[in-house]
């Protein structure tokens, strides 16, 4: 019985008889060991590369079997395992998650756990070489021989092999066990050339494993960091707290249905893994120019908020109006009691004439009012009545500003206020600007700063055309706007149906504001019912005939094209009852 154990930095102790083998099979170990490495280099995807690391070093080494072990802090966990034996072959590589790791230090004493040859390996980046696990007495093997007698069959000799970054600390271990002799296909020992073969493969392996660690720690970090932003952004507004989030999952929900495409424009459509990456940070990015603008703007609720006047104050001066009314009426009365009746009846028409312009003034401050010419032109004649200050001076009951706002046509935001709040486009364009994006991100400025864009070249910030946006830029336009609409957190509007929000898209697909071809695929794909399911409130969720919005629907003219008077659907649960029992084959494409 043999235990090898060699340091990379010293010299090895190789036995005589261990040097004995065919310079034959050296050259041939070598040559796969260099057609390793060179496929290791090429490899871009982790996971294949451990498939590869496994594979190669099996193959190599005539190993019967293999475990990979990533480390992660002080814990060793399964990667992969590979075993062929009696013609048998399995992979676990999906079920290892569920093993138990294997801890570099005892949890309890805090000791390393060097009596174990595989924590042993990563503790100290030795190599560790054995002929015969069942006759040494270096190194517990317990767990092995309950799995050799749970399994009926008998590991004998193990190449333990530690893979490591640059800075000589261990990220894996690599295990082979039962080396074949190719010739009379009996196990025997790993021969000491072989073992050096594999330390070399090992070496090479785990400086790829460690290039891919370091790329996916980065844009973890780098992702991390974006997602931060995006959170800092909606924690300014408590109304838009969630927009941030679901924007960026309805984007990838259409980016994906496009991928899925079989026919159609979007038939050749695809996305690398770096693809989606770009596309997520790009959704999550969409609005970053937002943090600089006012909350009083942004959560605009009513047309009057955030001034010094708001409506309770106008409401004020109209009940100081009535007060005067009443107080003109008594000293006429005193003066001429005879026409007392005259002076009260009069009065009360000026008085109930004020109530009036209050409930006018305020139904007209929320934001679903719609102003006309003729609103406008009351607006100003209620403006126009005077009240005595506390000066004693009389003043218009509205202000310029106040008169402004109050006319705003629909919504909430004056033209200034309209301005500033499109300016965050402009301030996410040169945020991006600035950024020193790697080439795998170079288009997310483009992605993230569309999607106020329109396909007819009338939207803003640079009046793009749908030639001059990328399909990605118009698929966010429409996650955004659908989001929007659907979304229950925002105080200057009331949230649309599934019906009420597909109307509304499908109208401006009519008018070229949004691209046609990403509508169709958003309504087919049904990625509004998904979307739903898990980000629109129950009560929204409606039933939809997919067929009213399409382009060449000729039927008669649906209710639900009227999006202000739609009935929801009664239902007793937490969804409507329809979609309770057909979701799932909404959503598989099958109803």
């Amino acid at each position: 019985m043999t235990v090898e154990t060699t340091r990379t930095e010293s010299k090895p102790n190789i036995a005589p008889e261990r040097m004995r083998t065919k310079s034959a099979d050296v050259t041939q170990a070598h040559e796969r060991l260099l057609y390793a490495m060179l496929s290791f280099v090429g490899e871009s995807d982790c996971e294949l590369l451990l498939d590869k690391i496994v594979d190669y070093a099996m193959n190599i080494a005539s190993a019967d079997g293999a475990l990979l072990y990533t480390r992660e802090d002080n814990v060793l966990n399964f990667a992969r395992v590979r075993l062929e034996a009696n013609g048998f072959s399995f992979t676990q590589q999906s079920d290892t998650k569920s093993i138990p790791g294997l801890p570099l230090y005892n949890q309890d004493t805090n000791l390393a756990g060097h009596h174990c040859a595989v924590t042993n390996v990563a503790l100290t980046g030795d190599v560790i070489n054995i002929d015969n696990i069942y006759t040494q007495t270096d190194y517990d093997f317990s767990g092995t021989i309950q799995m050799d007698e749970r399994y009926d069959y008998q590991t004998k000799s193990v190449l333990i092999v530690p893979l490591k970054e640059c800075h000589d600390e261990v990220i894996a271990v690599l295990v082979l066990f039962n080396a074949i002799d190719p010739e009379t296909e009996e196990v025997g020992p790993f021969p000491t050339y072989i073992a050096k073969v594999i330390e070399a493969l090992a070496m090479q392996g785990g400086a790829v494993y460690n290039n891919h660690r370091q790329k996916s720690a980065q844009k973890d970090l780098f992702e991390s960091f974006v997602r931060s932003i995006a959170n800092a952004i909606d924690a300014k507004s408590p109304y838009t707290s969630g927009h941030c989030k679901r924007v960026p999952v309805l984007h990838e929900m259409i980016a994906e249905a496009a991928c899925d495409s079989k026919a159609g424009v979007f038939a050749d459509f695809a996305m690398t893994e770096d693809e989606k990456y770009e596309l997520r940070l790009a959704a999550w990015l969409h609005d970053c120019g937002k943090i600089a603008i006012p909350e009083h703007i942004m959560d605009k609720a009513t047309k009057l908020e955030g001034l010094k006047n708001g409506i309770s104050e106008i409401a004020t001066r109209i009940e100081i109006v009535k007060r005067d009314l009443e107080i003109s009426c008594l000293k006429k009365t005193l003066m001429m009691p005879e026409r007392a009746k005259e002076y009260r009846r009069e009065c009360a028409d000026k008085v109930r004439s004020m109530d009036e312009n209050r409930e006018y003034l305020t139904e007209l401050n929320y934001p679903d009012a719609r102003a006309s010419d003729e609103t406008v032109q009351r607006v100003r004649a209620i403006g126009g009545i005077k009240w005595t200050g506390w000066d004693g001076r009389q003043n218009n009951l509205l202000g310029e500003t106040e008169i402004e706002n109050l006319s705003i046509r629909q919504g909430t935001l004056n033209d200034s206020e309209r301005k500033i709040i499109n300016s965050h486009i402009n301030i996410t364009i040169d945020m991006l600007g600035h950024l020193k994006l790697p080439s795998g991100l170079k288009n997310i400025p483009e992605i993230a700063s569309a999607h106020h864009e329109r396909v007819d070249g009338t939207g803003y910030p640079l009046g793009l055309t749908g030639v001059e946006m990328s399909d990605k830029a118009k698929m966010l336009a429409v996650a955004d706007i659908f989001e929007a609409l659907t979304a229950s957190d925002r105080p200057y509007k009331r949230a649309k149906t599934l019906n009420q929000a597909m109307a509304i898209l499908a109208y401006m697909r009519d008018d070229n504001h949004i691209d046609s071809d990403i509508f169709n695929l958003f309504l087919e794909s049904k990625v509004w019912l998904k979307y739903a399911i898990q980000h629109i409130d129950p009560i929204l969720i409606d039933q939809v005939d997919v067929n009213r919005y399409r382009r060449d629907y000729s039927g008669p003219a649906d209710e639900v094209c009227d999006t202000d008077s739609l009935t929801l659907t009664a239902t007793g649960g937490p969804y409507p009852t329809w979609l309770t029992s057909a979701s799932m084959k909404q959503i598989n494409g099958t109803a």
